[in-house]
């Protein structure tokens, strides 16, 4: 029936860091709903996965008359950043050894992925402007094709049964007293 106030606090400067909640605070009227954002970016790899007590996130519940804080949710987290990782086979040259005039001699080296998602790579000359150019335009395209891909995923409420938002409870209308004086 009333306004609820709420916020969010970090308690480590760590956490405050890599989370970003938007809005961080606000006010929502009776049967009213906020989409929050969290957002999460670390420079470094990290895992961090937060028990049920023990969270540093925190939603608080104001009254809104009153200004008392109503309750208290600790906002669990679980996260697994880490970079592609990756070897070359040898690690620095490829040794053709001495060779007669119009031999061929042919030798391999190995790409390896060592991480836990698929990258691609390129080979070409570093001193190729125009395959450079061609390799940052793909990688732009393929970027663009993933947050869209993600952005189109968010909107559709098939990809994710949890993400239907519950429809805010209805309260029926007042009854009006009738010529006779029933209700």
């Amino acid at each position: 029936m009333y306004s609820v106030k709420y916020n969010f606090t970090m308690k480590k400067k760590a956490t405050r860091e890599i989370f970003t909640i938007n809005p961080m605070d606000g006010e929502l009227q009776p049967y009213e709903e906020k989409s929050i954002t969290v957002k999460f970016q670390s420079q470094k790899e990290l895992k961090l996965k937060t028990a049920k007590n023990e969270s540093d996130i925190i939603l608080n519940i104001i009254e809104g008359k009153s200004q008392e804080k109503h309750t208290q949710i600790l906002i669990n987290v679980n996260v697994n950043a880490v970079f592609s990782k990756y070897s070359f086979t040898p690690l620095k040259n490829i040794n053709f050894g001495p060779m007669t005039y119009s031999e061929q001699v042919t030798r391999t080296f190995e790409v390896r992925n060592e991480g836990l998602f698929k990258f691609k790579f390129a080979i070409c000359d570093s001193k190729d402007e125009e395959a450079r150019k061609r390799i940052k335009e793909e990688r732009l395209k393929e970027i663009e094709e993933r947050v869209k891909g993600a952005e189109e995923k968010k909107d559709d409420p098939k990809a994710d049964p949890k993400a239907k938002k519950p429809e805010p409870a209805k309260v029926p209308p007042a009854k009006k007293p009738d010529a006779k004086g029933g209700v």
